[in-house]
């Protein structure tokens, strides 16, 4: 009877225990991959989408890449980039200072410096002009490179606070065997 007892009392601890690590388990999983890696994810798309801007600028003065390639990016690039900050801007992800600091600044210099050359990118595109093109992409390259910084340090910020959450849950786990 006291081996039954006793076998009884271990599974009820291992039981909880399980349990405890499971929910632990799953409130990590939900704070790091919700609330750290999809924003991530975002950050860095959004990121890539940007530097098309540039990159796209250089490559047709360039010679490497046809200026209909790049004039026909213009528009999805403008489409997702005003998505990102519409979406950014109202997110949760950046309440902390330093986050919101930098979005702000880097949707403030977009909006400033770059939205409004879009059309006459298009323009230069249009053209196939690439003096004017290599001008754009001088005119405009400080400011994306400011814009490209912050977003740099938006995933910096983020990549640290998962790594901190990981320890914290390793932690955590480890208490709780």
């Amino acid at each position: 009877l006291s081996i039954s007892l006793f076998t009884v009392l271990g599974l009820a601890v291992l039981a909880y225990v399980s349990i405890s690590s499971s929910v632990i388990g799953k409130e990590s999983l939900e704070t790091i991959y919700e609330k750290n890696v999809v924003p991530d994810n975002e950050i860095t798309n959004a990121r890539a989408t940007f530097d098309t801007i540039l990159n796209d600028l250089i490559r047709v003065t360039s010679e490497f890449l046809p200026t209909g390639q790049a004039r026909d990016r213009i528009p999805k690039t403008e489409q997702k980039m005003n998505e990102f900050f519409a979406k950014a801007l109202k997110s949760d992800f950046y309440t902390e200072p330093s986050l919101k600091k930098n979005l702000n600044e880097a949707y403030e210099r977009y909006t400033q410096k770059i939205a409004p050359n879009f059309k006459k990118i298009l323009e230069l595109y249009g053209k196939d002009k690439r003096e004017d093109i290599g001008d754009m992409a001088v005119e405009i390259e400080a400011d994306c490179r400011y814009i490209t910084q912050r977003f740099e340090n938006i995933s910096k910020f983020t990549n640290q606070r998962v790594k901190d959450i990981s320890v914290e849950i390793s932690g955590k786990l480890d208490k709780n065997l």
